[in-house]
């Protein structure tokens, strides 16, 4: 990992509380009035460190916005929670920053602060240090800057997710709360699947069709939706005449979309695994499988790569895939007309 390791972090953070107690006391404010506070982070070492790390390229502090950092949300929780919740990626999902993702994320204090901030929730989530884990299953909480994280359980990879994110330890107790450590960070979702989809640019062919189909708004309905979606290149792979024939057949256009779509679950990469079906939204709920290739480490729905994964939305996530899916019910249609694919 570039820059300090946790240990020179620690000494860091110890400096800057030093540096600024006076400041800190004539405030009002003591390092225990903090959530998360640097004693309690030494417990965490190795397992969840995503407020030391995220310090790594930062400058000394030099006024009382760079010491909100060190309370890790401070100035986002500041009086407002006596019992939080903070998800917390680990020094290995730190490490695995490139450099200038890392110098990203800490060069603009104030979008750092945001990012932490959508790491903390002002309560406690029940569910995942008790009993009641399956009452989470796409649920959605709001973090401390009031935007969603969904949880998921995937129980046949014993694997319980936060906006798609792998928690590792769950249910870390604090003095104000519990902190649970994550593989990664999250990011939060820029809108519904539909408005996420136009605002990425590399999907007007499926935008379209979409709209041509009526399930615009169905999609939008859906709050717990998993789409696969072709890109602009999957489109022009098509045939001419295979495009003719879905723009002049409706119900069958319909059905192909609906293909790439499983209704009522959020699958997140992170719940797919070799061989696994499920089942899609069109009438006949034909199933689709994961193929993972495990030399190269791509993931594959039928025949299509997954070439961008856990892209999330407000009501699901999208996986940009590179080949359009064609059901049965249609494929056979087309070939009585003389059609083929590929």
């Amino acid at each position: 990992m570039p820059g300090l390791m946790l240990n020179n972090l620690l000494m860091m953070l110890e400096t800057r509380s030093t540096l600024t107690r006076s400041s800190l006391s004539a405030s009002g404010s003591t390092p225990g009035d903090y959530p998360v506070c640097v004693q309690q982070l030494r417990l965490f070492r190795g397992r969840a460190s995503f407020v030391l790390a995220s310090l790594v390229a930062s400058p000394a502090p030099t006024n009382h916005e760079d010491v909100d950092m060190l309370g890790c949300l401070n100035s986002a929780v500041s009086g407002r929670a006596n019992n939080i919740t903070l998800f917390a990626p680990t020094d290995a999902a730190i490490g695995r920053l490139s450099s200038s993702q890392l110098a990203a994320l800490t060069s603009d204090m104030a979008a750092l602060k945001e990012t932490l901030s959508y790491h903390a929730l002002l309560k406690d989530v029940v569910g995942l240090h008790r009993r009641g884990i399956n009452r989470l299953q796409d649920k959605v909480i709001m973090s401390s800057n009031n935007l969603p994280i969904r949880i998921n359980i995937y129980k046949l990879v014993h694997s319980i997710s936060a906006e798609g994110v792998n928690i590792t330890e769950r249910a870390i107790r604090v003095s104000n709360g519990y902190v649970h450590a994550l593989d990664g960070i999250m990011k939060p979702p820029q809108g519904d699947v539909v408005s996420v989809v136009q605002q990425l640019g590399e999907f007007n062919s499926l935008v379209s069709l979409l709209s041509t189909a009526g399930l615009v708004d169905a999609i939008n309905a859906d709050m717990n939706i998993t789409v696969f979606a072709p890109n602009d290149a999957a489109f022009q792979q098509l045939d001419p005449s295979i495009k003719t024939y879905l723009t002049n057949n409706l119900d069958d256009l319909k059905e192909v979309l609906l293909y790439h779509i499983v209704e009522r679950m959020t699958l997140y990469s992170i719940g797919m695994r070799h061989t696994i079906t499920f089942h899609t939204a069109d009438k006949r709920h034909d199933n689709l499988m994961v193929i993972e290739d495990f030399a190269s480490g791509n993931i594959m729905v039928n025949d299509a790569k997954i070439v961008a994964k856990d892209i999330s939305a407000t009501n699901g996530v999208i996986h940009v895939i590179d080949k359009v899916l064609i059901p049965l019910g249609v494929l056979l249609k087309m070939e009585s007309q003389g059609l083929t694919i590929g």
